[in-house]
C-alpha cells in the first residue's frame, strides 16, 4: 500500500481570475509536493479558460511572487492574478 499525502492549499483569485473561476477564495486538496502549475491545471477541469492563461498569469505563495513551477506546502496561499499593465 501506497501511502498518499494530502496537504490543503488556499487559492485566492482576482480580477479576471476571479470571473473565469467564480470565486474570490477556495481551500483545495493537493497530492504532497504539488506545484502552482499542477494546482492552476486542478481549478482547469472546471474552469478550461483558466488553463489557456497559464503562461501570462502571475502567481504569489504567501505573497511572495513564485514561477508556475514553484512546490507547495501544507496550508499555503496562492493568489492566482492576471497580468498587470498600465502606464
Amino acid at each position: 500500500m501506497v501511502d498518499m499525502y494530502i496537504m490543503n492549499i488556499h487559492i485566492k483569485t482576482f480580477a479576471s481570475v476571479r470571473d473565469i473561476c467564480g470565486f474570490d477564495n477556495i481551500t483545495m486538496e493537493l497530492p504532497d509536493g504539488a506545484s502552482v502549475k499542477d494546482a492552476v491545471s486542478c481549478l482547469s477541469e472546471k474552469n478550461p479558460e483558466l488553463g489557456t492563461k497559464i503562461d501570462i498569469l502571475l502567481f504569489a505563495i504567501n505573497e511572495e511572487y513564485r514561477a508556475v513551477d514553484a512546490r507547495l506546502q501544507d496550508n499555503d496561499v496562492l493568489a492566482i492574478f492576471p497580468p498587470v499593465s498600465g502606464g
